[in-house]
């Protein structure tokens, strides 16, 4: 296989000048190329336009290490550059630490799968807020007693108040006492303040 003199040309002007037009004259004569390969994979957070920026930096690339005294095309060459560019990315999507974002939806798909999806579930506290509330509830903590600290963590973890109460070896009115009571230490703790 020997390399056409039409990409030679191409070639020695790119590397001549990096922004030459040439570069686009040899992308677009792959676009056939690069659109069949690009049908060979799914990428979940790119679009065509995006797969088609990072080929034409793949190419540019392709041209930059492309040895013309090896016995290989230079098509054969960048297609084989751009396939295993393709292959990285769906690694990179595909790697365990990044298996929630499988699943992840952003805002505006929430608000077009559900219209009814709001963001009254999200705290508006700005981070000092935060910070004051996480060291006033600690401070209402070390107000507790045992059993109030115990109850308070079934009643954070568990939604059923007979089954926090059983595994807690108490009555079910032992319970709701406790809650009342971490709930008025912790308002006492606020009102303080």
């Amino acid at each position: 296989m020997s390399i056409s003199s039409d990409d030679v040309q191409l070639l020695t002007a790119i590397l001549e000048d990096p922004e030459s037009p040439k570069l686009k004259i040899l992308f677009d004569k792959y676009r056939p190329m690069i659109s069949a390969l690009l049908a060979d994979f799914q990428f979940r957070f790119l679009d065509q336009d995006d797969a088609f920026a990072i080929a034409l930096t793949v190419c540019f690339n392709s041209v930059q290490s492309f040895d013309t005294t090896k016995k290989v095309t230079f098509g054969a060459f960048f297609k084989n550059n751009l396939r295993n560019e393709f292959l990285s990315i769906i690694r990179h999507q595909a790697a365990k630490k990044r298996a929630a974002d499988l699943n992840a939806y952003s805002y505006d798909t929430m608000l077009s799968l559900y219209p009814n999806f709001t963001n009254t579930h999200m705290t508006h506290l700005s981070p000092e807020e935060r910070l004051a509330l996480k060291e006033e509830l600690k401070n209402a903590l070390n107000d507790f007693s045992y059993l109030e600290n115990k109850v308070f963590y079934n009643y954070l973890t568990t939604s059923d108040q007979k089954q926090a109460a059983k595994n807690l070896h108490i009555s079910e009115q032992t319970y709701v006492n406790a809650v009342n009571r971490c709930r008025n230490k912790i308002k006492q703790n606020f009102e303080t303040d």
